[in-house]
């Protein structure tokens, strides 16, 4: 792991991950994954975050509480570099259940929804249940890249896992994106913590790199935090 202090094991499937050095706020993207030798991988559930860590809850395939092995990386402000982009191309941590005009008011299709936090996403458009358009700030070089994330019902509970996938290879430009969030039964849901990010080409360094360019890398591994957890609790 990297600035991770600790992984608790608090019950079963329930675990808390505390940073060593804390985020500069709670509004960061986590990506999480679970999954065993006897089971298909899925999507850990996320939640409680806090500039200090958060908690990650894991289960069986019968969504029943288990112990799991889990791998996570976490996005925040502080993994930008000073120059260019050596992590993600783009990255959002968004309510989807909440009208960015107004946080208490539920999602109106075609207007944008409250993003916590981002990194090259200009805004979240609600296209319906479970639906959202991604609007980057700045285009990508490509329609080629990967896209990952998980959402939570809600923020602080033991919702079971969602799952995000990209709409289509059509829906996905230099320009941004359209992503579905769907629960085990496969229905669209409206979350209220959706994270993904986006990788493509021209995150990449170039080939030839100046000294501050090194420094800055050096300086800037580009994840805040990231590490991968025995299902004993043991980082």
């Amino acid at each position: 792991g990297q600035n991770i202090a600790s992984v608790v094991r608090n019950s079963a499937g329930v675990y808390t991950v505390t940073f060593a050095t804390p985020m500069p706020s709670d509004n960061y993207s986590i990506v999480a994954t679970q999954g065993s030798p006897a089971s298909y991988g899925r999507s850990a559930v996320t939640g409680s975050p806090s500039a200090n860590g958060f908690t990650v809850y894991t289960y069986d395939d019968a969504q029943n509480s288990t112990d799991r092995p889990f791998s996570f990386a976490v996005f925040a402000t502080n993994a930008e570099p000073p120059k260019g982009t050596t992590g993600a191309d783009a990255w959002v941590n968004f309510y989807g259940t909440r009208l960015a005009a107004d946080p208490n008011q539920n999602p109106v299709v075609g207007q944008p929804v409250q993003i916590a936090s981002s990194y090259n996403v200009d805004e979240v458009i609600y296209s319906g249940i479970g639906s959202y358009s991604i609007k980057y700030t700045n285009s990508l070089q490509t329609n080629n890249y990967a896209i990952s994330g998980t959402a939570t019902k809600t923020l602080d509970s033991q919702a079971y896992p969602r799952f995000i996938a990209a709409a289509n290879r059509d829906a996905a430009t230099a320009t941004g994106c359209q992503i579905y969030v769907a629960n085990d039964a496969g229905e669209y849901e409206d979350c209220n913590m959706v994270s993904f990010v986006v990788h493509a080409s021209n995150a990449q360094l170039p080939n030839t790199v100046t000294q501050e360019q090194i420094e800055a890398a050096i300086n800037n591994p580009g994840l805040s935090a990231w590490g991968t957890g025995n299902a004993d609790g043991n980082l």
